[in-house]
């Protein structure tokens, strides 16, 4: 392994060698142990992580989150429409607005049946209504 890749899996993996890849973390022990260079750069990575480490994340401030609180009480929330009284009127106008429309789809049924005439049988190949044009009958393309 040379430099260049060690960096950068230093960099990738951090300088816990337990947390690399089987395969790079052999590859990487192997080359430790023959370059010092290496070493050197495996512990300045150490010890800045030893440092990042040391840091202590600061204490949110008291007073900033009580005003999140505070804030969250008085904005007016968006009720779902279960929560509120919607839902009722919108499944009553839904069942209306299908029942219509189902009796508007029977009734333009009626009416197209009664304009075009009785249906033709149907067929179970679909060569039927070729084979009546063919002897000379009259099909449903003629006029």
């Amino acid at each position: 392994m040379n430099i260049n890749s060690f960096q950068s899996c230093l960099s990738r993996y951090g300088a816990t060698l337990e947390n690399w890849p089987d395969d790079i973390r052999s590859e990487a022990e192997a080359a430790l142990e023959g370059s010092l260079e290496l070493r050197q750069m495996l512990a300045k990575e150490r010890k800045f992580e030893g440092r990042l480490n040391d840091i202590a994340p600061p204490e949110p401030d008291k007073g900033f989150i009580d005003g999140i609180i505070a804030k969250s009480h008085t904005v007016e929330q968006d009720l779902s429409p279960v929560q509120s009284n919607r839902l009722p009127r919108l499944t009553g106008w839904r069942m209306a607005a299908s029942i219509v429309l189902f009796v508007a789809g029977l009734t333009m049924g009626n009416e197209l049946r009664v304009l075009t005439g009785p249906a033709a049988p149907a067929s179970t190949t679909g060569d039927a209504a070729y084979s009546v044009m063919d002897e000379g009958g009259s099909g449903p393309w003629d006029v």
